[in-house]
């Protein structure tokens, strides 16, 4: 069916636009939307259908509606299409955004409502695949499922662990095939239909219509849900990969189908979505080469009035339509489907490198009124031979401004960068969450977050003042607000700790409850009297810790080096069990001592063995060059937690200069119950930048309490 998702002509004017971003207005308590840039990315291929690449701005022309517009801003996108292993197989527990964020962004869709069970395990496969061998580490993707599921789904990542995770719990529930419904009608009222004897057609319903109906428009507005949600990450493109088995519903008969307008609608929704909000989808079927599905195995007999349309030429329209359905959702936003083929590496190549190298080209619409029409683009490249791929327009939104109440204080200022699900550059952050074991079957999240160098400061009265507002969101898996903490900062230095934080930044500790689960946390910061703020986002899993005889908590490390960086605020639950204050930094003087610190917890009833605890230190290699044991006794565990404090101090002196990753475990020194264990990359220096000293850290001179 090459129309069942045919759209009239003004719609599809539609389905070719896209709009910018909104810009906020600088007034704080005013924000604005609406075209005020508009941001275009482009592929230059050659003959061969390769990119082109060294182009200039100058080897572009512009024009909206017609009208030549003027290039403001240019960009040369190239990402290596390889996908570099990392030195250490371990995923870093910090997330910074001192590096500008340079990897592709995928959003993984899986149709749960059309993929059949027994296709469960085909698509774990290839999607493992993709994830496997066509991501590179600085990219990120996330996993959504049609059905809702918010334990197979995944927020925005790079962490491959989570995103494997999410995948292992897929599971496909689709309908069983609408003609085989339609034959078991058959064959149960088979004697009243030959009773009939009008000449007229029998029809036969498909008792599941209503639900399959259901299931479409949930599928397809999920879609337009994860297109809209991907509008959140500007400056690069934005790759959906809709992995399904079609939408298998009949829509070109809205007489003999009730739900086909409907779910008309929600197509056409999804496809303006995506091209809004600049995502191209890619439609992939996992069954590979197929006619009917496979549901012609399970067809005994048919009947022999081939008027009522079942049979095998209705099971392989069946795949007709959704496969079209992959096909037209993917052609109208500029991707292609991948049906009918068995082999899906060279498919996920292509994809790869349609999102790798392009061209991002950004103006000011010399005409835009926010009239709400859509507006044409067309892009040329002043080289012979060349083929250029861009989108054919955009709708310009019309305008709308938004007072915020007076009541409200600094907050939307972060809103902006709270939203963006990838870190965002200015501001410089750098942030570790940990979580220890609580009251109540909850844990306590400490949130260490570094902020600067290079903070604006004013001078008043012999003093050094600034001001940065921050604010920590813990989101759950479903995506609401689930906990966060919001400070206002107030620096006030002297001119012997300003040199100090010129060099170093500063830093700030919090604490967030949650209980046991999956968790995206989100840290913005914004600095007053600039503009410049930053966002980083970091993925938290929050052990149940009794689920286990022995657990432990995530590894903090310190150093006496790291407390150049003053610390803002002690954390009142560490300060007699750490004496230096926990830091973001892996990256370690060889001159400097590491202190390592994690508690464990003693689930056990009874009187019990000791529990071994031990702490290893190894080289990319897998040597181990440092390692210590220590037997602790059940009595030592304190009473209220079950809860003992490891501490222990790792001289780097010893260790050349690379990657290493610290491991603490502990389990019972005797019993067969497995170990439980935290790993943490860090690196050594290859020389001293700094003398190390301990900075004395009670920790507050020159700092208000935020």
């Amino acid at each position: 069916m090459r129309t069942g998702f045919a759209i009239v002509a003004s719609l599809l004017l539609w389905c070719a636009a896209a709009s910018a971003q909104p810009t906020p207005a600088r007034d704080p308590k005013t924000f604005r939307t609406g075209v005020e840039a508009v941001e275009v990315d482009v592929r230059v291929l050659d003959a061969q259908g390769r990119p082109v690449a060294g182009l200039q701005r100058d080897d572009f022309e512009l024009y909206d509606n017609g009208v030549r517009q003027d290039i403001r801003t240019f960009a040369a996108v190239s990402v290596p299409a390889t996908a570099p292993t990392r030195s250490v197989a371990i995923e870093p527990d910090v997330q910074s955004n001192r590096r500008a964020f340079d990897g592709r962004v995928y959003m993984l869709v899986l149709d749960d409502l059309h993929i059949t069970p027994l296709q469960s395990g085909r698509v774990t496969r290839a999607v493992r695949r993709f994830i496997d061998e066509h991501m590179r580490v600085n990219d990120r993707a996330a996993i959504v499922v049609t059905s809702g599921r918010a334990d197979a789904s995944q927020e925005l990542t790079s962490s491959r662990h989570l995103l494997l995770a999410a995948l292992d719990r897929f599971q496909g529930r689709k309908l069983r095939s609408g003609t085989l419904e339609r034959l078991d009608q058959y064959y149960m009222n088979r004697d009243v239909l030959e009773r009939r004897n009008d000449g007229r057609p029998e029809r036969i319903d498909d008792p599941l219509d209503p639900e399959r109906g259901y299931n479409a428009r949930t599928a397809l507005d999920t879609l337009a849900a994860a297109a809209r949600w991907l509008g959140n990450v500007s400056g690069r493109r934005k790759a959906l990969l809709f992995v399904s088995e079609g939408i298998d519903y009949d829509i070109h008969d809205p007489f003999e189908n009730k739900d086909a307008s409907t779910i008309l609608s929600s197509a056409r929704d999804a496809v303006v979505a995506a091209i809004r909000a600049n995502v191209t989808i890619y439609g992939i079927d996992p069954r590979g080469l197929t006619l009917d599905g496979g549901d012609g195995i399970d067809v005994a007999s048919l009947p022999e009035d081939t008027t009522l349309n079942l049979g095998t030429t209705s099971l392989q329209r069946e795949v007709q339509l959704a496969q079209d359905s992959l096909r037209r959702l993917s052609d109208e936003t500029g991707g292609f489907a991948i049906v009918n083929a068995n082999d899906l590496g060279a498919s996920f190549s292509r994809i790869v490198e349609e999102n790798s190298h392009y061209y991002l080209l950004g103006y000011q619409p010399s005409q835009s009124r926010g009239d709400g029409k859509f507006h044409t683009l067309e892009v040329r490249v002043r080289r012979p031979g060349a083929r250029v791929v861009a989108r054919k327009g955009y709708l310009d939104l019309k305008r709308e401004t938004r007072r915020a109440k007076a009541t409200e204080d600094r907050a939307p200022d972060l809103r902006p960068l709270l939203d963006s699900p990838i870190p965002v550059q200015g501001l410089a952050l750098d942030g570790t969450v940990a979580a220890f074991r609580s009251g109540n079957g909850k844990a306590s999240a400490l949130v260490t977050l570094e902020v600067g160098p290079g903070l604006t400061m004013k001078q008043a009265g012999g003093m050094h003042r600034g001001r940065v507002d921050v604010s920590v969101l813990a989101l759950g898996s479903d995506g609401k607000v689930i906990g966060g903490d919001q400070r206002a900062i107030e620096l006030k230095l002297t001119p012997d700790t300003l040199p100090r934080v010129a060099r170093h930044g500063f830093r700030t500790l919090s604490r967030l409850e949650l209980a046991p689960g999956r968790y995206q946390v989100r840290i913005a910061a914004r600095e007053e009297g600039s503009d410049r703020g930053g966002s980083i986002v970091y993925d938290l899993v929050v052990p149940d810790f009794a689920a286990t005889p022995v657990g432990m908590s995530q590894v903090l490390l310190a150093s006496p080096a790291a407390t150049q960086a003053l610390t803002t605020k002690p954390d009142a639950d560490l300060k007699d069990r750490l004496p230096l204050p926990p830091t973001a930094l892996r990256e370690f003087e060889p001159r400097d001592r590491l202190v390592a610190f994690a508690e464990v917890y003693d689930n056990r009833e009874g009187p019990s063995e000791a529990i071994l605890v031990t702490t290893t230190v190894t080289n990319e290699t897998g040597a181990a060059m440092f390692r210590s044991e220590e037997a602790v006794e059940a009595f030592a565990f304190e009473p209220k937690r079950r809860s003992w404090s490891h501490r222990i101090e790792i001289p780097l002196a010893d260790l050349a200069p690379g990657p290493y990753v610290l491991r603490v475990e502990a389990k019972p020194r005797h019993a067969a119950s497995p170990a439980v264990f935290r790993e943490v990359p860090f690196s050594v220096a290859p020389s001293p930048h700094t003398s190390v000293e301990l900075v004395e850290t009670k920790a507050l001179a020159g700092l208000d309490r935020g």
